[in-house]
């Protein structure tokens, strides 16, 4: 009793009228088959401790053995003819297990089989909890009621012992450590160093642009489940950037610093994605018929727009600057 198993799947939901490929968390019992769900952004070891911190915290307890697969986002390994030659837990992860006071178990490499239920369970809740497409406009609100939901389902009978499982779960339920008085925080730090673009890479080859003025400067990057926080050495917040995900090569950019130093050179505009910005063919094809002075001035006014209401809303009124030229 009180031994659990997590793995995640691919989910998308639509958050603010925007539609979001995502990941999802599943974390079920072995010996009730129970399970619980949570929808994360991203799937990185502080995105993935905060959901299992939510679920042990709806919970009020934590089991004291859980089951993990060799997931990248956790844990690194080193594979030597299909046998694990090294594994090594991620510090989030490490200082997370230790905070909860739970044993884990990580899953050999070609045994399928060990998954057990929690490949069901994730199969499962994803039927039943994700499929339609979810809209929502609180996140946070709805992770809650994806914990109350997961709950209502364990009036379900047990495919094999034939009980409820709610019944069942309450045998886990009796063996679950308690929680430590305050919760953990789902963050690390790092120190880094700036390229000469002042653009931060992280894991994965995802850059972040912050500013053509912080060119080699060293800064201190807190990582957040969806989030970056990046300080300078003094500790001084310089900007806080959404994370990203998925493949090599992502990046974020800061705009405005940088629509700046093209407005010098304007002409390094066409080697730079800044007219990617636009889906408009007609507004690009008015950018592009700028002379460099009405050019110079149009980047300097829209960099400003972007510092004052944002990029998304600096594009769509883009019209304004244009019709000014």
């Amino acid at each position: 009793f009180g031994v659990a198993k997590v793995d995640f799947g691919d989910c998308s939901f639509i958050e603010k009228g925007n539609k979001v490929y995502g990941k999802y968390c599943v974390l079920s019992f072995t010996h009730s088959n129970a399970s619980y769900i949570q929808i994360m952004r991203n799937k990185n070891a502080e995105s993935v401790t905060l959901a299992i911190r939510h679920i042990f915290e709806y919970l009020n307890g934590v089991p004291h053995t859980i089951w993990f697969d060799n997931d990248t986002a956790i844990v690194k390994i080193e594979i030597e003819e299909n046998h694990i030659k090294k594994r090594t837990i991620c510090d989030t992860f490490q200082r997370f297990k230790l905070y909860y006071d739970f044993q884990e178990v990580f899953l050999n490499v070609m045994r399928p089989n060990e998954k057990g239920t929690v490949e069901q369970g994730v199969r499962f809740m994803r039927r039943n909890l994700l499929v339609p497409l979810p809209s929502f406009d609180d996140f946070d609100l709805f992770n809650k009621e994806l914990l109350d939901k997961s709950k209502e389902l364990l009036k379900r009978e047990h495919y094999v012992l034939k009980q409820p499982i709610i019944d069942l779960h309450f045998e886990d339920i009796t063996e679950l450590n308690g929680l430590p008085p305050t919760p953990f925080e789902p963050s690390s730090v790092q120190n880094r160093k700036l390229d000469n673009y002042g653009r931060l890479t992280t894991e994965g080859r995802l850059y972040y642009y912050l500013s053509p003025s912080l060119a080699y400067q060293k800064v201190q990057v807190k990582f957040l489940p969806d989030t970056l926080e990046i300080y300078d050495e003094d500790g001084k917040h310089i900007i806080t950037a959404p994370r990203l995900s998925g493949s090599k090569g992502a990046r974020f950019i800061n705009w405005s610093p940088y629509i700046r130093l093209l407005a010098v050179k304007p002409a390094a505009m066409y080697n730079f994605s800044f007219l990617d910005l636009f889906t408009d063919t007609e507004i690009v094809d008015k950018i592009t018929k700028l002379n460099s002075f009405e050019l110079k001035e149009f980047l300097e006014e829209f960099a400003d727009m972007i510092d004052n209401i944002g990029l998304n809303t600096a594009i769509q009124n883009v019209e304004m600057l244009l019709k000014k030229e």
